[in-house]
């Protein structure tokens, strides 16, 4: 019996020349985040290629006025793709990451958001809990700088939540 492989379809944004947080991004999982339950759980959070792709669509900005110029994404997989993972690894990003550019000297640089207020939302209560309870697990490494509660997890300082 022959094997199948299941086809790839990739729609990305039109807009692949223009630069990217991408990279900061995916580094800063890395070192800030680890994956949760599973056979890799307490490892660093390392992207898969089509999730490396999705961060980077995701993070362009314009050179102009680093603005981002995605402002809404969708991305459909099969099951057992780690989406909640990813999903989970972009709001903390959003939350605790240098997700946002400032200009200096001509160049843009990234920081963090000065005060964000990061929802978790999902078709359903459980598929919430389901990314929530992720989150929590993954930002072990930098919980010495978060408050990490039932439904809610707090920057120290108190000045960002999800």
């Amino acid at each position: 019996m022959g094997v199948m492989q299941a086809s790839r379809l990739s729609i990305r944004t039109p807009v692949l020349g223009l630069p990217s947080l991408g990279d900061t991004a995916a580094e800063w999982m890395a070192e800030s985040l680890v994956y949760g339950p599973g056979d890799l759980q307490g490892q660093p959070f390392k992207l898969d290629g089509f999730q490396r792709e999705f961060i980077e669509d995701l993070y362009r900005f314009d050179p102009k006025t680093g603005r981002r110029v995605v402002r809404r994404a969708l991305l459909g997989v099969a099951k057992g793709n780690a989406k909640s993972e990813l999903e989970a690894a972009i709001d903390l990003f959003e939350l605790h990451g240098p997700c946002v550019l400032i200009q200096s000297d001509g160049r843009w640089f990234p920081i963090r958001r000065a005060a964000p207020d990061i929802p978790v939302a999902a078709a359903s209560y459980e598929h919430a809990d389901l990314v929530f309870g992720a989150a929590r697990i993954m930002c072990e490494p930098i919980a010495g700088e978060l408050d990490v509660f039932d439904k809610e997890i707090q920057r120290k300082e108190g000045t960002g939540r999800m």
